[in-house]
C-alpha cells in the first residue's frame, strides 16, 4: 500500500495557498484575470513549520 501524504491548504487574498510534504504553493488572480503561482522547497528545518524562504 502506498504511504498517505497530508496535503494542507488556506485561502489568501485572491488566491489559495497549499502545502505538501516537500513544496508550498500559492495562487492567486490578478485584477487582470491572470492567475499567478510560486512554487518554493521547503528546507528540511522547516518541515514542521508553515514558514519558508
Amino acid at each position: 500500500m502506498k504511504e498517505k501524504i497530508s496535503i494542507g491548504g488556506q485561502a489568501v487574498l485572491e488566491g489559495v495557498m497549499m502545502r505538501g510534504t516537500e513544496f508550498l504553493a500559492t495562487a492567486v488572480r490578478k485584477d487582470t484575470g491572470e492567475i499567478v503561482y510560486r512554487k518554493r522547497k521547503i528546507s528540511s528545518r522547516k518541515k514542521n513549520s508553515i514558514e519558508c524562504h
